[in-house]
């Protein structure tokens, strides 16, 4: 034993001579370690978090992909009757709703298969900001259909999850770490007068009210913020979770998103009730059981009744997550979709239902990204530890050899002594021990910071609660012990290996080499040259396995750093292509135009016109202006009598003109500057906005269609100077007006019609309470809304309330009737002040209560205070409310649209229309009318397209239609030339000739010259027997407005005047509803424009709150809207522009107009509508620029049918540049534009900022076409937890049969900011560069180690060389380049074998990326990156030459020649 120790005592004191082998092993075993232990870190805190969720949040086996703008009909198939199909009976009626319906068919579905369901919607908002910029939310809600097996569920974990009563979110996990975000924390949905920043904490501001506010966070709670009257209309809600759920593992924000960014993205999860779901239970009854039923819970989608709303469509999405219980293959998949599709009547093939990972499901990669980078991150780390492992047992050979051949004298004296094998091999165990504890040591106490970092950056890009550090001991041990068992055994065997040598030949010292017939061959290339080099031959031939090391390792590095060295440049050279030519700062697309219906085309008004400068929108009171009304009076009194005449008193919002020849608005009106404004682009968003008469029977008519008008805040603010009539017919006209339109202001009919309807009849002791509290709801609902004003009639002349007068104003429910809530308040109040102090000032319409002697703010009263107050204190403050109600709010024509407009408006577009009233600017809520500024915008067509790439998978692309004097679209090819031209050469080419880009072209490898087959997308609108409805045919196709008929009541008369567009006649064939004296109490009507022979209009204006012809016969199925795809559509390439980025391509304007069939729509406005605007007798041919009587004959022509638009073009081009032929051209263009997308050099939204757009797909742009209605009903609860609310155990539900669902959808599609991109393209840029640098660190750390160690060992090995050659006078220098020189030749050649093999790798990989991601990167070599590579590695060399110099100048001749004993 005493011998053992003595030998491990030598092993020890020999391996202390041997300190830089030991750092450099250490260094190397510190990098296994490093590896080992971040990997176990992450398995443990990144992948096992991901597990629990997986398990906990019940992650799906399949989605169903729900397309929302499929419009589902109940048995629109005959064949396939949905009772037939059930396999369940309801125990209610179905609501007609598609999204009720959605929910319903996949409940059928799931009960059919024995299926676990769950229903998810997510809404993108945009516009907040956070600490780290501009912010981008995903609103999260789920319907758990049952609520004990819920599929991608949302799991908490730090706090509780929402009630659905309060205003309640939980926060994703990583945003709210990365933002700290705090449970009790309040947050925004969207900006407003506040602020705009997601945390309301953090609102700045010096004014009272954020003074207000921000003393209100520091003493109250979250919940009495949001109760408190001043806040609680606005769209904060309270945190009161931190979570997440296993489908937005990976929060991909949209399609557009391509990595996920947690600092500026975050996801709240929320109660579907924000969204404007209403839930309710239902018994799904077994028809072959009775006695078998299932509750679950089906919602119905009220888009009124959301408070968290999008600005398109585009901006939702929905899906249902479903759990199989049995085994789950592509076959159950294929039968739940046929199961689907005959549910909702599609017979083409198309896939709604995906398995977990199916890469052709649009959001796959929010549950199986993670999967695949933690694939892709332990093959990578495990490569990396196989590599470091090798290089380390590669140099523990190397060292050990050495260290044997230097202690063979002494391993021969013991074996001399009689020391056995397993004795002496001791003597080598110190180094691997020693380098063991060290470098594990020194790898796990890096591997805590390293660890960290790592999971912050998983963090940055998978919403998962990821687990807190915890050091693993036992880990930690066993990692020491696994390296020291491995270099002890490559040392015992490199030892056991010597030892077996003769005693006598290990005591000589293993002077004695043998050479190999290499090595003297080597020797003998030399062996003529001089000196130097025959030495340094001979060195080499002893150095061989230390030079196949070195150049071993510097392959690796070489190829890795060449690698990590193409990265960055390419990424940095992506940043730049993928905006060549692009000279625009954003895109929009707009939602796409039907070809077949010219009513969801779109108009256009300049935003940077500062139209109020040249008299627009100024609704001038003394102007004594006589507007075109035919239900007014005679021309010059407009008093309530029905007269043929058609002019009424009224304002205008178009320039007046001072000296006219009368106040009638034809001659009235600067028409001669509106044309020639709009011949110019400079369109007013005032050209588009309704007249306003001062006292007239039928002018509010005019809002029963609101195709292409603009309800700007500056008209409904005017609207209340217009008077209700009286009289007979007045007053039952006047009647009907209040009755339309206060019928679409929700909040009212909700109060007037169901909640006070309610309280009639009702113990009036009871429910006074109930009384106050729906009338202090709307008041701080109202106050704290758009500025407000007393009405001017019913106030005195010291500013007091006229009660009287109030009165009449009143709804009949207030009033003293059998039928009223008369007795709920002091009906018979004769003096306002006794109970009522008003406060008319310049922000809002306010009062004080006088409660005994204490003024009251009704804001400050809480449910609390109600109920200590008696009978008395509750009707004097029921009185005060219900008199500010009839003053402010009702029997007020402007208030009431006005109001209808905000309630019903998106919350973006509320905060929008409050600041233009308060700053009294202006704010355009338009309906098919899109800002466009004609001297710096560009606008054409584009085709949604897609293709099939070299794979044969299907990809998408953008191609747009350019017009030939573009300026926003530069097209260059790779050689810099301007390929744009190639589109617009005429020629015989058979197909369409397109400009690709890189991206497209690298997918397709398909060049120019070539022909390409596209599919282009679009929808159509179809009859019953599914056919496209025929433009051309205008008895069972399209029927256009605008008959000119100069003689009769029902006409619009063109001929001898110009009309404001309040009085265009594009929906009805037979006069407007505003020209049209007709009502419904008398005769006519108006005959409707059509689309199949279907009304698009209602016959009388007082029916258009109804559901009209078109709207119930889509409903019904007679016509629908449907994918009428192009197929394999051919293009020629002419030219492939160098640009990267998304697919996209490039077609002439008129070919894209051409394949969407736009152009029949051009011409057929052109005949229908314009010409007809137009005719011989009208102005506009008096006017400057266009005194033509060939034109003037031509358009007449036009409308008898004899010439057409072609005929027109062809005169226009065969005509002068100034000619009354272009100008004419030019204003047809500027008000009938065909497009669908918009380039524009502001980087503003102007879509957004200046206005915002409402769309119709088929054309009822009545009230109900575009937001619907629906009515709630009262029934018995049965403890139904999802009702909308309770009380009494009665519930409010919605009632089946009183259902009308909205098709209003935003014009806007989507907005492509570049800056947006820039900062996507940044950040994946970083994360590129973040892991290049750890390569290169690594490559770095392992190959200058490598090169250390073995220049070390060859020092060493050659001491007494180097002492002799020192002793003989050779200088340090020459030494140095005999030893290490040997080095430079192997090195050179592998790093040119490097670079190439790392160039391929990276062109392997890039094409890779291509042919299966939608990353396309430009790869193109540049001279420098060599010169990088190299620079690099010789950076290393010179570092190691540096300190092989210092080792040889440490080297003491004299000890270094003493005898080796």
């Amino acid at each position: 034993m005493k011998g053992i120790r003595l030998l491990l005592k030598n092993a020890f004191k020999s391996a202390g001579k041997n300190k830089s082998q030991i750092i450099g092993l250490s260094l190397l075993v510190m990098l296994v370690s490093l590896v080992v232990a971040v990997l176990a870190a992450t398995s443990t805190r990144v992948a096992d978090a991901y597990k629990n969720l997986s398990i906990t949040s019940n992650i799906r086996d399949i989605v169903l992909d729900v397309d929302l703008n499929n419009e589902i009909k109940k048995d629109a198939d005959p064949d396939n009757k949905w009772d037939d199909l059930s396999y369940f009976n309801l125990d209610k009626d179905l609501i007609d709703e598609k999204l009720f319906y959605q929910q319903y068919i996949m409940n059928q579905i799931a009960l059919k298969n024995d299926l676990d369901v769950s229903f998810t919607e997510a809404r993108l908002i945009s516009g907040l900001k956070g600490k780290n910029g501009n912010i981008k939310l995903k609103a999260i809600s789920k319907i758990n259909h049952n609520e004990k097996n819920g599929v991608d569920k949302l799991v908490i974990s730090k706090g509780r999850v929402f009630n659905g009563s309060e205003k309640e979110v939980v926060i994703g996990d990583s945003f709210a770490k990365e933002n700290n975000i705090q449970i009790g924390d309040i947050v925004r949905i969207n900006s407003d007068k506040y602020g705009e920043d997601l945390l309301v904490k953090n609102t700045k501001g010096n004014s009272q009210e954020i003074t207000d506010l921000n003393n209100s966070i520091k003493n109250k709670s979250a919940k009495e913020i949001l109760n408190d009257a001043k806040y609680e209309n606005l769209v904060w809600f309270e945190v009161v979770g931190i979570g997440s759920s296993v489908d937005f593992t990976t929060p991909l924000i949209d399609q557009t998103t391509v990595m996920p960014n947690i600092k500026n993205e975050v996801l709240m999860y929320m109660d579907p009730s924000w969204m404007g779901y209403k839930s309710t239970e239902y018994n799904f009854r077994n028809k072959n059981s009775q006695d078998e039923f299932y509750k679950r819970t089906i919602s119905t989608y009220a888009v009124q009744s959301a408070k968290v709303v999008v600005s398109s469509e585009t901006d939702r999405e929905a899906y249902f997550s479903i759990k199989s219980k049995n085994q789950t293959n592509s076959q159950v998949i294929t039968n739940l979709n046929q199961e689907y599709k005959k549910f909702i009547n599609v017979k083409r093939e198309v896939n709604y239902f995906y398995a977990l990972n199916d890469p052709l499901y649009k959001f796959s990669a929010r549950v199986s990204t993670f999967n695949t980078i933690m694939i892709g991150y332990n093959t990578m780390a495990t490569a990396l530890i196989v590599v470091i492992i090798l290089i380390a047992g590669f140099t523990t050979i190397l060292t050990t050899k050495k260290q044997v051949e230097l202690q063979s004298r002494q391993i021969g004296c013991l074996k001399s002594l009689g020391y056995k094998k397993r004795e002496v091999v001791n003597n080598f165990i110190a180094i691997p021990l020693i380098v063991s504890i060290l470098g594990s040591l020194l790898g796990w106490i890096i591997s805590i910071f390293i660890e960290t970092v790592i999971v912050n950056v998983f963090s940055n890009y998978f919403n998962i609660g990821f687990y807190g550090f915890k050091f693993n001991i036992i880990a930690f041990a066993l990692s020491i012990f696994a390296v020291w068992i491995a270099l002890t055994a490559l040392a015992f065997i490199i030892g056991y290996w010597t030892i077996r040598l003769p005693a006598l030949t290990l005591l000589k010292g293993g002077d004695d080499k043998i050479i190999n017939k290499f090595s003297i061959y080597i020797k003998s290339l030399s062996s003529k040259r001089s000196f130097s080099p025959r030495l340094r031959a001979a060195l080499l031939t002893t150095s061989l396995g230390k030079l196949a090391g070195v150049s071993a390792t510097m392959l690796l590095s070489a190829t890795m750093i060449s690698t990590t060295v193409i990265a960055p440049k390419v990424m940095k050279d992506n940043m730049t292509a993928t905006f060549n030519g692009m000279n625009y700062e954003n895109m929009v697309e707009y939602t796409q135009p039907i070809a077949n219906n010219p009513w969801s085309f779109y108009k256009t008004y300049n935003p940077n016109f500062d139209s109020e400068s040249q008299g627009w929108g100024q609704y001038n009171n003394s102007s004594n202006l006589l507007i075109r009304d035919s239900g007014s009076g005679n021309d010059t009194t407009g008093n309530n009598s029905i007269n043929s005449e058609g002019w009424a008193k009224g304002w205008t919002a178009y320039p007046l003109l001072e000296n006219a020849q009368s106040n009638k608005a034809k001659d009235k009106i600067n028409w001669e500057q509106v044309i020639e404004e709009l011949k110019n682009g400079l369109i007013s968003p005032y050209y588009y906005t309704y007249d306003i008469a001062e006292k007239n029977v039928f002018f509010w008519t005019e809002f029963s269609y609101l195709n292409w008008k603009n309800m700007s805040t500056k008209l409904l603010q005017n609207l209340d100077r217009a008077e209700i009539p009286t009289g007979i017919i007045g007053g039952i006209a006047g009647s009907t007006a209040l009755e339309q339109l206060q019928g679409q202001w929700p909040d009212y009919r909700q109060l007037i019609n169901q909640d006070l309807k309610n309280l009639v009849n009702k113990e009036i002791s009871e429910n006074l309470i109930q009384y106050s509290t729906l009338m202090l709801r709307i008041y701080s609902k109202y106050i704290n809304g758009l500025k407000l004003s007393y009405n001017s009639s019913v106030l005195n002349n010291d500013g007091t309330l006229n009660i009287t007068n109030t009165k009449k104003k009143m709804n009949s429910i207030f009033k003293a009737n059998k039928n009223s809530v008369s007795e709920y308040w002091h009906s018979d109040i004769k003096d306002a002040t006794e109970i009522m102090q008003l406060a008319n000032s310049d922000l809002t319409a306010s009062f004080l209560w006088k409660n005994n002697d204490n003024w009251i703010d009704p804001l400050d009263i809480s449910q609390n205070n109600l109920k200590e107050f008696n009978e008395v204190q509750l009707k004097n403050l029921n009185t005060a409310l219900t008199l500010w109600f009839g003053s402010v709010l009702d029997g007020r024509l402007g208030t009431a649209i006005l109001q209808t407009t905000y309630t019903r408006s998106p919350y973006f577009v509320q905060e929008y229309m409050k600041q233009a009233i308060e700053n009294e600017t202006n704010y355009n809520i338009t309906f098919n009318l899109v800002p466009y500024d004609n001297s710096q915008d560009e606008i054409g067509t584009m085709l949604n397209s897609t293709f099939k790439t070299l794979k044969n998978k299907s990809e998408s692309a953008k191609i747009y239609g350019i017009n030939q004097d573009s300026n926003l679209v530069s097209l260059y090819d790779k050689n810099n030339n301007n390929i744009k031209e190639l589109l617009f050469k005429k020629n015989d080419q058979k197909n369409t000739p397109i400009i690709i880009n890189q991206s497209m072209y690298k997918k397709m490898n398909k060049g120019v010259g070539e022909t390409i087959k596209l599919d282009i997308l679009r929808e159509m609108l179809q009859n019953k027997d599914n056919k496209n409805i025929n433009i051309l045919d205008d008895t069972n196709g399209i029927k256009y407005g605008h008959n000119i008929t100069s003689s009769g009541r029902n006409s619009i008369n063109f001929d001898d005047e110009m009309r404001t567009q309040s009085t265009y006649g594009y929906y009805t064939n037979s006069g407007l509803y505003s020209d049209n004296s007709d009502w419904k109490a008398s005769r006519g009507g108006v005959g409707s424009s059509t689309i199949g022979g279907i009304n698009i209009a209602a016959k009388y204006a007082n029916q258009a709150t109804e559901p009209i012809d078109i709207y119930t016969s889509y409903k019904n199925g007679e016509i629908s809207i449907a994918n009428d795809n192009i197929l394999d559509k051919e293009f020629e390439i002419v030219g492939i522009q160098n640009g990267y980025g998304q697919p996209q391509g490039w077609i002439s304007n008129n070919d894209a107009n051409n394949i969407l069939e736009y152009n029949q729509v051009k011409e057929l406005n052109f005949k229908n509508w314009f010409a007809r605007e137009y005719p011989e007798g009208n102005p506009l041919y008096t006017f400057d620029g266009f005194k033509d009587e060939e034109l003037k004959g031509f358009i007449k022509e036009v409308i008898d049918g004899t010439k057409n638009y072609s005929d027109f073009i062809d005169k226009v081009n065969n005509s002068d540049e100034n000619s009354a032929w272009r100008n004419m051209n030019q204003l047809y263009e500027n008000l009938f534009p065909i497009f669908n997308y918009k380039y524009s050099p502001e980087k503003e939204i102007l879509d957004l900022s200046k206005g915002f757009s409402v769309s119709h797909k088929f054309a009822d742009f009545s009230s109900i076409g575009l937001n619907g209605n629906y009515t709630m009903i009262e029934e018995d609860c049965e403890d139904n937890e999802n009702s909308f609310y309770e009380e009494n155990n009665k519930c409010m539900v919605i009632d089946p049969n009183n259902f009308n669902e909205g098709y209003g959808v935003g014009t806007l599609s989507t907005m492509l900011p570049k800056e947006q991109t820039r900062q996507i393209l940044g950040q994946v840029t970083d994360l590129v560069n973040m892991i290049m640098i750890m390569f290169i660190t690594i490559a770095v750390i392992v190959s200058a180690t490598i090169i250390l160690l073995t220049t070390s060992l060859i020092i060493y090995e050659n001491k007494q060389f180097i002492a002799t050659m020192k002793t003989l006078g050779y200088s340090n220098p020459y030494v140095v380049r005999q030893i290490l020189g040997m080095y430079i030749a192997p090195i050179l050649i592998m790093y040119v074998i490097g670079f190439i093999i790392g160039w391929y790798i990276f062109v392997f990989i890039a094409d890779f990326l291509a042919m299966n991601t939608a990353w396309v990167l430009p790869v193109s070599f540049s001279i420098w990156i060599p010169f990088g590579v190299f620079g690099i590695i010789a950076a290393i060399y010179i570092a190691t030459f540096a300190i092989g110099w210092s080792n040889i100048q440490k080297i003491n001749p004299l000890e270094a020649l003493k005898d080796k004993d």
